[in-house]
């Protein structure tokens, strides 16, 4: 089976080739798929979420070796490609049948041609629909984690204008980056739902300029910084509360970590060294710390507590967040207080980091059930 992707352009080098591979998987299904970043991948030059694969832009038939270097480099996902623009030796074809590794071949127009069995099964049009539909909805949900993610930092950013004292001289260029960047956080989310995923990553790309833009006026750690648009969803991962109740207990366990974490690197020098007027209750912090643990354990064996213990400890928990954020609400009352006898500003990381313990506190509350 042939599939004519290039409107017959001549392949002119080894990019061309690659963009090729990349088009031709997003024809059969594997609707993500992106070339790599030059020797970034370990190899691979076309990688989508369920598929990664390999391009070699050669005259020569491809041998086993660089076969095998496909399958070890490909072991986290299920399918590995790969495409030759110069055929395969028969020693390839006969280790590629036992390792499962679907090859195409690629003509001098970029179109690619099924040679295994595997790469034909690939490469049929019923298989490629249903691959279609499957994909989109997986990709759908991890974008919309990574759009939970966003969405928590545009509201951040709002709740931060509202709370911090901004010099005047800044507050027309945090307005408007603010409002760029909420407007691209809504335009992500619908790319989204409109299946336009590659538009997405580009329009998530933007969004993150417009966080660091973000970032460097407030000075503080009000947003997350992230890498990319895999680290967003694991963040949309962490913070959902509309996910199973599965996972709960981990992202519960993991997310009163970082409570305390906040509250230690935001709080601690200012109860050290303000004691009579900073004050803070190191054994609600303990509570909370054992609660987060005996509700992270349920996650790896549901069966450890019965369900009259499991509601009790998920109860406990949730007093203990409550009381923490009180705790440390009182502390920045009485931080902001020291600063007002002063007649200075707060410094913008305690605005910042007091909008973040608050946040963790309440999506915490909200993953309990409060």
């Amino acid at each position: 089976m042939t599939a004519e992707l290039s409107s017959r352009e001549f392949l002119i080098d080894w990019r061309a080739a690659e963009a090729a591979a990349a088009r031709h998987m997003q024809s059969i299904g594997f609707i993500d798929a992106q070339v790599t970043e030059s020797g970034a991948d370990g190899g691979l030059d076309v990688r989508a979420t369920d598929a990664v694969a390999q391009v070699k832009f050669y005259a020569n038939p491809v041998g086993r070796p660089d076969i095998q270097k496909l399958r070890g480099a490909a072991h986290e996902h299920r399918i590995a490609i790969f495409y030759s623009t110069g055929g395969y030796t028969q020693e390839a074809l006969d280790y590629a049948v036992g390792a499962d590794v679907a090859l195409f071949s690629m003509n001098p127009y970029g179109e690619c041609s099924a040679v295994t069995g595997s790469a034909e099964i690939l490469a049929n049009p019923v298989n490629g629909d249903m691959r279609r539909e499957k994909m989109a909805e997986l990709i759908a949900g991890q974008y919309r984690l990574a759009g939970e993610a966003l969405r928590r930092d545009v509201q951040l950013c709002r709740r931060y204008s509202e709370y911090a004292d901004i010099p005047s001289a800044q507050v027309s260029l945090f307005d408007h980056a603010w409002a760029d960047l909420d407007r691209l956080v809504r335009t992500f989310v619908a790319q989204v739902e409109e299946r336009r995923f590659l538009d997405a990553r580009t329009t998530f790309g933007d969004a993150l300029r417009r966080t660091a833009f973000l970032s460097w006026i407030v000075g503080a750690e009000l947003i997350t910084q992230y890498a990319d648009l895999e680290s967003a969803i694991a963040e949309g991962w962490k913070i959902s509360v509309r996910l199973s109740t599965v996972d709960t207990p981990e992202r519960v366990r993991d997310g009163a970590a970082e409570l305390e974490t906040w509250i230690d690197k935001i709080l601690s020098e200012w109860v050290a060294s303000f004691p009579d007027d900073v004050r803070l209750d190191r054994s609600a912090i303990d509570q909370m710390r054992v609660f987060a643990g005996l509700y992270g354990v349920t996650g790896i064996d549901a069966e450890i507590l019965p369900p009259d213990l499991l509601e009790n400890v998920r109860q406990s928990l949730r007093t203990a967040v409550g009381a923490v954020n009180a705790d440390a609400r009182g502390a920045f009352d009485a931080i902001d207080a020291l600063h007002g006898r002063l007649g200075v500003r707060t410094p913008s990381t305690l605005a910042a980091g007091r909008l973040r313990i608050e946040s963790i506190a309440k999506r915490l509350g909200q993953q309990l059930g409060g």
